[in-house]
C-alpha cells in the first residue's frame, strides 16, 4: 500500500511539474483592438468610418519584424518591408490615420487602402 501511494505521489508531482513549470506559448503578436462603426456618446452610431482602426500588440519580449504581413479580408493592407513592432508596443492601422491620431492622441498610424 505504501508503495502504491508513493507511486501516486511521484506521478502527481511529474504531472504538476509538466503542467505548471514548462514554458507556455502565451507570447504572440495579437490583434488587441478593432474599432468598427464607432459610436458617439450615448451609444448612437456615428456613421464616421474615418475613426475605424485595427490595433496590433507585440506581447513578446523581443521585437517583431512584421514586414510583408497583411490584412487581406475586409481591409487591404500589407506592412512595408522592414516594419518593426518593438517588444510590448502597439501599432495601429486605420482608414484615416489623421482622424484617428487627432481623436485618440496617438502617432504613427498606418493607412489601409479603402
Amino acid at each position: 500500500m505504501k508503495r502504491q501511494r508513493r507511486y501516486l505521489y511521484v506521478l502527481l508531482t511529474i504531472i504538476y511539474t509538466l503542467a505548471f513549470w514548462t514554458p507556455q506559448p502565451c507570447d504572440a503578436l495579437v490583434v488587441s483592438e478593432v474599432m468598427y462603426h464607432p459610436v458617439e456618446e450615448g451609444g448612437t452610431p456615428s456613421g464616421d468610418e474615418t475613426l475605424e482602426f485595427i490595433e496590433l500588440y507585440n506581447n513578446k519580449a523581443t521585437r517583431e519584424d512584421i514586414g510583408g504581413y497583411a490584412f487581406t479580408s475586409g481591409v487591404s493592407y500589407t506592412f512595408p518591408a522592414g516594419t518593426i513592432l518593438p517588444a510590448k508596443e502597439y501599432l495601429v492601422v486605420a482608414h484615416d490615420p489623421d482622424a484617428v491620431e487627432a481623436a485618440y492622441g496617438i502617432t504613427g498610424v498606418h493607412e489601409w487602402a479603402s
